[in-house]
């Protein structure tokens, strides 16, 4: 890339005024996708730069420090001076940089230190010379993008940059909301209309075979070439066809067709036709063009049977290509297919009609497409594209032709930007795709002296293969018996051997003994496994229940049937669906398990003691209704009961005014779950309610579901007090107070804090892990260990953050090898009495009120219990 710092201007020659009228003939068909693409394009850079979004951002691009010495374009300042002072100069410097085929704005703010001046959108008014191009009524048409911090050379550098239009324009104005500059010495040499005039021919048939509008976009004119490379037919851009031609009846698409020996089949919705035949083994609705239906129907019908694979019918290899393409260059709204019958290979392979690109995935849609071998060249193939080693050649080679599109382009549509950037973020969709926050649930279904047997459940896109038990994961012991890949959406039971060294992994200092613990050890044992067609081995634990009938009730409560006709204070009515309490006071000294489809109603003013040997498990919703006055309490008077267990519960469950007090886990035989109050993929509401005294590892435990909790309180917890995994929450008006360990532990979740404060944590205040997002305002940590840990790919942004008598405030790193680094951004923050302000490892970033903290290496050695925080098996009651 070169860069230009006093540009000369060069006029393009006068356009002919026959052009002119090429162009705007041309705009008909270009001008119907520029208002849609355009607030796509505005709502990906939006995406792109959400302070929620962990792209870390850390280096600034090689590109843009070659400016730093170099002499600006302009210099802004604010004008007002009395702000400007207060705001330390709030000055930005202002650059041209040409990549070849298009040039950018941007625009450089060197941060001092605690400058803490928000992160405010900055905006380009854009005067084109040609002034039909401005926004009807002005002058100019208005461009908007938000600003990224980078680091660099010891010093934080706040940069926007905007992509220009390839038209000639006479200035550029941005401006922010304290600021506005003037940049008239704008560079307009990269265009070439003089020459591009000589080329174009005065009529539209002629521009046409020229190639200067063959695609509406440059997205289209790459994904064109990538399709060719990958030999995939198309329909060109410089075929031109009404949407009413794409029926059978249409002359003019029949005629087409055979002209070029196409034989088309088309589907309407490819997702359900995918679903009818890999699954239901079912013909979906079909169009047959100039293709021999009674022969493709029979192939069909022969795959159903089982006589004909599904390789003998598809071109995998072209498949898979074509939907990696489609989620680099899209977010796939148009679900419509066409194959065509290829006479040579004699399969079905893509043929590409109209296409939306350009746009922002948000996230690779599940094709319900359940065959191994098409997945694991799917999974090859996204894997490829996602390194953009193809798309970025492609650029590079073709950067003429792509300036020449995007003139012809800007000179009816101007905000029809060509940006890399949108491939930079489909790319990091697709990698998420691959690997997603929650790709497997994995239970325990059977452990003996010889094996171990687990169910998994896949969560992902793709097929799941399993590589092996491990311990810790890092420490193979052994590959699984069955060795079949686990399709999307299924459950597999896989058996794992045990070898005789099994029992000498395990090592009991104190007891200076070795040998498995079921109790202790389950958390070490591991399950490696990896999308196939992938290379990187993934590790989840053993969840020491299983969720679905499998074992008879007496060998797994968690799973038995339902025995509320053992209990006398069970109301049950059958027409509301509902289980009430006959009194106001209950005991409950053994396991209470509820059926699903009801709701479990308690009253103000209820107590329920749990004594020995009790816990509750429902597999209907709660709706604990007290009063201020009069709550509803469940307590153990012993100390000795188990707690609430909630599992896949249809509805949500409600809790106001309840006390939870001097609970434990609920526990039986070889199974057991952490939390004295969990909810499993049951959505629940929490307000007023209290969780105390309890005795195990969490106070709170919600799993796979959707809640809020308001004006409840944790208080005396034996280790942490809410521990969410894959979730989605708020959190609003909280207190925790006096905690053996975390108070907020999240893992792949997503989660929103509001007035939360937070007293006396054994170890962290708020502990963000596996790719978790939170978002936290007005929050009061006092007297921790840790006050905001974040690790493993996840990000947290806060403001009005109070942090006073805590070890560490902020800590940063990556704790488990397959995921990376994370990100805090923490604005308003006041710190007082704290010993260490951070410690940021090397890669993860903290931006603490605007100004990006200093990193070093290896901070998890330095954590759970070496210089900060505990280690939370301290804190774990094991029964042996």
């Amino acid at each position: 890339m070169t860069s230009k710092t006093n540009p000369t201007s060069k006029e393009a020659g006068n356009k002919k005024k026959t052009l002119w009228q090429l162009l705007l003939s041309i705009a008909m068909i270009i001008v119907l996708f520029s208002a849609a693409s355009f607030l796509e394009k505005n709502k990906a850079l939006a995406l792109l730069e959400n302070e929620g979004y962990n792209a870390f951002y850390q280096q600034m691009p090689s590109e843009y420090i070659d400016f730093i010495n170099e002499k600006p374009l302009d210099r802004v300042v604010d004008r007002n001076e009395a702000r400007a002072k207060k705001n330390k100069a709030l000055k930005y410097n202002a650059y041209i940089l040409e990549n070849g085929y298009s040039r950018e704005l941007v625009i450089i703010k060197k941060l001092q230190n605690n400058d803490n001046t928000q992160l405010r959108p900055i905006s380009f008014n854009i005067y084109p010379k040609n002034k039909g191009l401005a926004t009807k009524g002005k002058t100019f048409f208005k461009v908007t993008t938000n600003t990224i911090t980078y680091r660099y050379n010891g010093y934080n550098y706040r940069v926007a940059k905007q992509v220009l239009p390839n038209i000639s324009i006479i200035k550029i104005e941005p401006y922010s909301k304290y600021w506005k500059t003037t940049i008239s010495d704008v560079d307009n040499s990269l265009l070439s209309l003089d020459e591009m005039e000589k080329r174009i021919k005065m009529n539209k048939k002629d521009s046409l075979s020229l190639g200067l509008n063959i695609e509406d976009s440059v997205y289209d004119f790459l994904f064109s070439k990538q399709l060719q490379a990958k030999e995939i037919r198309s329909l060109p851009h410089s075929q031109q066809f009404k949407k009413s031609d794409f029926s059978k009846t249409s002359p003019a698409f029949q005629k087409y067709v055979k002209e070029h020996g196409l034989r088309l089949m088309k589907i309407p919705n490819d997702i359900v036709f995918w679903q009818k035949i890999t699954q239901a083994k079912v013909m979906g609705e079909l169009q047959f063009f100039n293709a021999d239906s009674v022969k493709i129907n029979q192939r069909l019908k022969e795959y159903f049977n089982g006589e004909r694979k599904f390789y003998n019918l598809f071109d995998e290899k072209k498949l898979a290509s074509y939907y990696a393409l489609l989620n680099l260059y899209s977010n796939r709204t148009n679900n419509e297919l066409y194959l065509h019958f290829n006479k040579r290979t004699q399969l079905l392979e893509p043929f590409v009609v109209y296409k939306e690109l350009g746009t922002l995935n948000t996230y690779v849609k599940d094709l319900k497409l359940k065959e191994a071998g098409f997945s694991k060249k799917y999974a090859q193939e996204s894997r490829a594209l996602a390194t953009l080693n193809e798309v970025k050649k492609l650029i590079y080679d073709y950067k003429g032709e792509i300036r020449e599109k995007l003139e012809v382009l800007h000179s009816v549509s101007p905000t029809r930007i060509f940006d890399e950037a949108l491939f930079h973020h489909n790319k990091l969709i697709i990698k998420k795709s691959l690997r997603p926050s929650s790709m497997a649930k994995i239970a325990l279904v059977h452990y003996d002296d010889a094996k171990i047997e687990v169910s998994i459940e896949n969560l992902t896109n793709f097929p799941l293969e399993v590589i092996e038990l491990s311990h810790k994961g890092k420490k193979r012991i052994v590959s699984p018996k069955n060795s079949e890949a686990i399709s999307i959406g299924s459950t597999d039971t896989i058996v794992f051997e045990l070898p005789a060294s099994f029992e000498n992994l395990f090592v009991h200092k104190k007891k200076k003994t070795t040998g498995f613990i079921f109790e202790k050890d389950i958390f070490d044992l591991s399950i490696g496994y990896r999308p196939l067609g992938t290379t990187t081995v993934f590790y989840d634990k053993i969840i020491p229940f299983k969720s679905d009938d499998a074992l008879q009730a007496g060998q797994d409560l968690f799973r038995g049937s339902s025995n509320l006709e053992e209990f006398s204070f069970l109301w049950v009515n059958e027409r509301d669906k509902t289980i009430s309490f006959k009194s106001d006071s209950v005991v409950i000294d053994k396991p209470l398990v509820l059926p699903a489809g009801y709701r479990l109603i308690a009253k103000e003013g209820l107590h329920i003691n749990i004594l020995e040997g009790g816990k509750l498990i429902s597999r209907s919703a709660l709706n604990f209704v007290g009063s201020k006055e009069h709550p509803v309490v469940i307590f153990s008077s012993d100390k000795k009961g188990q707690g609430i267990f909630v599992v896949k519960a249809s509805k949500k469950s409600l809790l106001k005014h309840v006390e939870f007090r001097d609970l434990g886990n609920p526990t039986h035989g070889l199974w057991s779950i952490s939390g004295a109050v969990t909810f499993y993929e049951s959505d629940v509401d929490l307000d007023g309610v209290l969780i105390a005294n309890n005795r195990c590892e969490d106070g709170l435990n919600i799993i796979r579901s959707d809640f809020n909790m308001e004006n409840t309180t944790f208080l005396n917890t034996q280790s942490d007090a809410f521990d969410g995994d894959f979730v989605t929450g708020k959190l609003t008006n909280c207190t925790f107070e006096n905690l053996g360990n975390d108070a907020i532990d999240i893992s792949g979740s997503s989660l929103h804090l509001s007035r939360v404060k937070i007293y006396n944590a054994g170890d962290k205040g708020i502990s963000v892990g596996e790719n978790s997002k939170v978002f936290a305002d007005t929050i009061e940590i006092m007297s921790s260990e840790i006050a905001i840990a974040g690790k493993d790919l996840s990000t947290f942004n806060g403001n009005r953050i109070d942090i006073v008598d805590c070890k560490l405030a902020f800590t940063a790193f990556k704790k488990k090898p397959e995921f990376g680094p994370s990100k805090i951004t923490a604005k308003n923050v006041m710190l007082r009495n704290v010993r260490t302000q951070h410690l940021i490892e090397n890669g993860s970033s903290l931006i603490l009120n605007g100004v990006e903290s200093k990193t070093v290496a290896a901070v998890k050695d330095k954590m759970y219990g070496v210089e900060f925080g505990v280690d939370s098996r301290e804190t774990r009651i094991i029964e042996q």
